[in-house]
Formats: C-alpha cells, sequence, structure tokens
C-alpha cells in the first residue's frame, strides 16, 4: 500500500509540473492533475483490494453478511431521511410563522 501511494505521489509532481509549467495551464492544470491524482489513487488502491491475496481473505464475510442486513440498515436510513426532514420542515414554518407574528 506504501508503494501505491509513494507512486502516485510522483505520479501526481511530474504531471503537475508536465500541466501546470510546461503546458502553462496554471491553476486549472493544477485543479485538473489533483483531480487526476485523486483518481488513479482510488483506483489503484480499488484493483490493489480486489487483486492482492492479502486483502482476499477478507472479504469472506463481509460478502455474505452483506445481503443480510443491507434491507435493515435502508429501512434506518429511511426512517432516519423522513424523520429529520420532518423535523427541519417543522422548524421552518415554525420561524415563518414567528416573523409574521412579529415575534422575532
Amino acid at each position: 500500500m506504501v508503494v501505491i501511494v509513494v507512486a502516485i505521489l510522483l505520479f501526481h509532481i511530474l504531471i503537475s509540473w508536465l500541466i501546470v509549467f510546461v503546458l502553462d495551464f496554471g491553476l486549472l492544470g493544477a485543479s485538473i492533475t489533483l483531480s487526476i491524482s485523486w483518481w488513479a489513487l482510488i483506483l489503484s488502491t480499488w484493483l490493489y483490494i480486489i487483486l492482492s491475496p492479502s486483502c482476499r481473505a477478507t472479504w469472506t464475510d463481509l460478502c455474505q453478511g452483506l445481503h443480510r442486513h443491507l434491507t435493515l440498515f435502508q429501512t434506518y436510513c429511511f426512517i432516519n431521511r423522513h424523520a429529520v426532514g420532518a423535523v427541519s420542515t417543522n422548524d421552518l414554518t415554525q420561524e415563518k410563522s414567528r416573523q409574521v407574528d412579529g415575534l422575532t
């Protein structure tokens, strides 16, 4: 994993120098290289997790337990989303009624 991070760092330095200074893209080039470097880090980490034999042993319980508890997790998320939405909507209507009544 450290090798991946160092390789991406060196890749980022190289493409930053190339795009910002050689091709003269300036600040836009810096933001582009940062985005490219982040995506390269994400993809290389994903490939490491998928292809590495040391990470493969950690996937056994995750894949089996994920489908069993996913519907329960989605139910809790759905309930929380609507509860938070109801509270924030209720607070906004009470605040508007106070403003109309001249209480604030």
